[in-house]
């Protein structure tokens, strides 16, 4: 009988179940892919629901563990109570809704993107090539959005972006430059290209906006686009974050549309100050993290500019009604 009772209290199958969750854990936590940590979520729920004695196994990682007055030190991580297999369980449940939030709204963005009806880019070589002095950029003063404002009057604008080699629009050059343009908040078209610098891009900035210098080799110049940008988003009031920094390496590659008259420049960034609290990051992925907005490429123009107007909706709204 007690040759019996030593074999049953072996705890060799709570052993492998601990090993196993230990594995379906950190197949979780590594897994880049969103697709795949679904998955990997599911397998791990799927197993803890299949474990015919949950309390057996609670008891055994309890035993094994190392206790101090705050909780309990497991290989599974620290639990502060001694539930700790429904722990497990409760928080990798908001994990996984999270992630599933996260995913659902990266799929939505993309859609939503893709969908934009795309304006055909007119290069003309024959365009001049100079370069403006910042010196002689006029002062730009942006539109303020307030409680009382009327969102009917913002009827259409365009969303720019730029990204670049680097910080100076006196010294770094434009690698990709984007719009879209919205009527009543809904996009009706998209231009987007990227940009040969001439110069080469360096390691860091390709690690930021994951341009590098072969996918931009026989893309055309800025001057050689810079009319049919202008063109593109005439008429229209014009949004960015951060959007004197766009401004600035539009002006000095020769775009006018600081030179039109009637239209307002908001900068959300600015307006995201009025919404956020004090100790918030600024800039624009983390808003966007703020709203649930997630997407693949940022900082890359095109996707800088549809997030821009997603959050810039978002905040309207905040301001309104706050």
């Amino acid at each position: 009988m007690s040759l019996l009772a030593n074999l049953f209290n072996s705890y060799e199958i709570e052993s492998k179940h601990l090993e196993n969750l230990k594995v379906l854990k950190e197949n979780i936590v590594n897994e880049t892919d969103l697709e795949k940590k679904i998955e990997n979520y599911n397998l791990l729920f799927n197993y803890i629901e299949h474990i015919e004695n949950r309390s057996k196994l609670n008891n055994y990682i309890i035993k094994n563990s190392k206790k101090d007055r705050y909780g309990y030190s497991t290989d599974l991580g620290f639990f502060v109570n001694k539930d700790i297999v429904k722990k497990l369980y409760d928080d990798y449940k908001k994990g996984y809704k999270k992630t599933v939030l996260i995913y659902n709204s990266l799929i939505q963005f993309e859609n939503e993107l893709d969908s934009i009806p795309k304006h055909e880019i007119v290069i003309n070589k024959s365009s001049d090539d100079f370069k403006r002095s910042l010196e002689k950029m006029k002062n730009v003063i942006f539109s303020k959005i307030g409680k009382s404002f009327d969102k009917s009057r913002l009827f259409k604008f365009v969303v720019i972006d730029v990204e670049t080699t680097g910080l100076s629009a006196n010294r770094n050059k434009i690698v990709e430059i984007s719009a879209i343009k919205f009527i009543d908040f809904e996009p009706v078209e998209s231009f987007s290209t990227l940009v040969n610098p001439r110069v080469s891009i360096s390691e860091e900035v390709t690690l930021i906006n994951s341009i590098n210098n072969d996918m931009v080799k026989n893309s055309p110049l800025i001057f050689e686009v810079i009319e049919d940008f202008d063109d593109f988003v005439n008429g229209f009031d014009i949004v960015g974050y951060n959007t004197i920094f766009d401004l600035k390496f539009l002006y000095v590659n020769g775009s006018k549309i600081l030179e039109q008259k009637g239209i307002k420049i908001y900068d959300v960034c600015e307006l995201a100050a009025k919404v956020l609290e004090k100790d918030d990051k600024r800039d624009l992925n983390s808003v966007c993290e703020k709203y649930n907005i997630y997407r693949k490429n940022s900082h890359r123009s095109l996707s800088d500019c549809y997030a821009t107007k997603l959050v810039f909706e978002k905040i309207i709204d905040d301001i309104i009604e706050k």
